[in-house]
């Protein structure tokens, strides 16, 4: 929900506000410019960050009315990111502007940055909200000399919010923790030598790898259509539709002694060998599990589809073996399974210009043999 900032504001809006904020980062703007109008204070700050490291997961937030520039109040908060301690019990403090926060028995931090213009606010109130130890949430709220020292009404009003603040942030941190897994794990299952799918029981693909994106979109007896796998053949699809949902039902049998792995051969219009699926249950990998923590099954793709080399081989061919775009293309589809001729013909080249190139690139690769080229691409 976007807030107006022409529309006096509620409590009630506000507080909606800050948890829409926890699934779309960039509301956080307008809950900060809210917040600032609600509290009736010059300028509000807040951000959540990794305090042993400083790196930041909700990005430094300002009220505009205050700021003219976004760096500069980036600058003057951040710094003193590197020296952030979490009080025991979170306490709101008000002081004369020359230290941001401060508590007893803490360090206090100043940010005063002389490389900047000194602003014009002479009095400060803010908080550390403990999250989760090492990150730290952090807010504060501004105001001119003119306009005199915090009110107590004006205290009261933030407080209103720093639970809900708080519980925001935890979930936000929650969430980028789940973002940030889901990332790493991708990464990894990129790196894998075998084509990898993980699907719901359903036939939805949840992730694939990049071998298994170049399998997908060469439609040769598997493709995707609208984010769920689909065989060439209907009977075979139909097959492998009923492998799934017995192997997921095997995983939900809590009498089962283990959940059940199963193979399926899929055809391929093309002629080559057929693809080998194993189909498991997600369970059986624990990392893998921590990351989707939902009913999903693995799809290892074996076949000659494991030795495809992945769609990151032709940067690296270029790269490690000083191969040229052209003999870089070609080692990359050699290693897809495509013959020089049928290569040629795809290129609208001689067979002699691919033969040619070839040699180039075993002489390159310090390849003998062709078999040789093939056995490193299958460990691109």
């Amino acid at each position: 929900m976007r807030l107006d900032p022409q529309k006096p504001i509620s409590e009630q809006d506000l507080t909606l506000a800050i948890y829409d904020a926890v699934a779309c980062p960039e509301l956080w703007a307008d809950v900060a410019n809210a917040l600032q109008r609600f509290v009736l204070c010059d300028t509000v700050d807040f951000m959540l960050l990794d305090g042993s490291t400083g790196d930041q997961i909700i990005e430094h937030i300002s009220s505009d009315d205050f700021y003219e520039q976004r760096d500069d109040a980036a600058h003057y908060l951040g710094t003193n990111t590197r020296g952030a301690r979490t009080p025991a019990k979170p306490t709101l403090v008000s002081n004369d502007g020359q230290q941001l926060f401060t508590s007893s028995g803490c360090k206090r931090h100043p940010i005063r940055n002389p490389l900047l213009p000194r602003p014009d606010i002479a009095y400060t109130i803010g908080m550390h909200l403990a999250v989760a130890a090492p990150f730290v949430g952090r807010i504060s709220c501004g105001q001119r000399a003119l306009r005199g020292p915090f009110q107590e009404e004006q205290r009261q009003r933030l407080n209103a919010f720093l639970p809900h603040l708080q519980r925001a942030m935890a979930l936000r941190l929650a969430l980028w923790q789940i973002q940030e897994g889901t990332r790493l794990l991708a990464d990894a299952l990129d790196c894998l030598p075998n084509p990898m799918l993980v699907l719901e029981p359903s036939g939805t693909v949840l992730h694939a790898n990049e071998r298994a994106q170049t399998i997908l979109q060469a439609n040769d007896g598997l493709t995707l259509r609208q984010r769920h796998i689909e065989t060439t053949d209907r009977q075979t699809g139909r097959r492998l539709m009923a492998v799934l949902r017995d192997v997921a039902m095997a995983a939900d049998d809590t009498a089962a002694a283990a959940p059940t792995s199963r193979t399926l051969k899929i055809e391929r219009p093309s002629g080559r060998p057929p693809y080998r699926l194993k189909i498991q249950p997600a369970r059986h990998n624990p990392e893998l599990w921590q990351i989707i923590q939902r009913q999903a099954l693995t799809v290892l793709i074996g076949g000659d589809a494991a030795a495809y080399p992945s769609p990151r081989c032709e940067e690296m061919l270029r790269t490690r073996y000083r191969l040229t775009p052209a003999e870089a293309a070609l080692a990359s589809a050699f290693g897809k399974g495509v013959s020089l001729r049928e290569y040629a013909e795809r290129r609208a080249i001689s067979v002699q210009t691919v033969r040619f190139q070839m040699k180039q690139v075993l002489a390159k690769t310090e390849c003998a043999r062709q078999a040789d080229l093939a056995r490193l691409l299958a460990n691109c």
